[in-house]
């Protein structure tokens, strides 16, 4: 929760639809695009999915959500 607080804390949303609509984008980019260190460098999904991670990827996608504040490196494998 610390990541979505530090995040939300420079993000403004208008009403309802909006932060529904800003947190499905955080979701994505936490457990799809963002590494996590307690996961050995793995993000929730390859964890999840026991993805093998010297496997090279098949596609490399930049994420960037948010104005900025959320972006990486989507690996699909």
């Amino acid at each position: 929760m610390g990541t979505l607080k530090d995040k939300l804390d420079r993000w403004a949303v208008a009403d309802a639809a909006a932060l529904h609509a800003s947190l499905t984008i955080f979701c994505c980019w936490y457990n799809h695009v963002r590494p996590h260190q307690h996961l050995g460098s793995l993000t929730p999904m390859e964890a999840w999915e026991g993805i093998d991670i010297r496997r090279p990827p098949r596609r490399r996608l930049w994420f960037e959500g948010w104005d900025g504040l959320l972006q990486g490196e989507y690996l699909q494998r």
